[in-house]
């Protein structure tokens, strides 16, 4: 069991879309995210929600640039460096 989502932010990274159950990791995940979150349990809705997707370029194209952007702003390299130093900086 993941506790961060590795997966989600790398596919997020490559202007890669995200669906996903609300399961795990996703219910986690800050509600802005842009992750097209799955509830329920029956496999038709997430199937036609795969098909609704995989048939359209420009949803998918949209979301991905948002997944980047997102990825970007809260989760680049130097921003989480920053954040780790703003907690050591509280222990001094």
């Amino acid at each position: 069991s993941e506790t961060f989502g590795n997966a989600i932010v790398e596919a997020m990274s490559h202007e890669l879309p995200v669906l996903s159950t609300t399961v795990g990791v996703v219910k986690e995940w800050p509600l802005d995210a842009p992750i097209e979150r799955f509830e329920g349990d029956d496999p038709s809705v997430l199937s036609g929600l795969l098909i609704h997707l995989l048939g359209s370029l420009e949803l998918r194209s949209e979301l991905g640039q948002q997944a980047r952007a997102f990825v970007l702003k809260r989760y680049h390299c130097d921003e989480i460096c920053a954040r780790y130093e703003q907690i050591y900086e509280g222990f001094r």
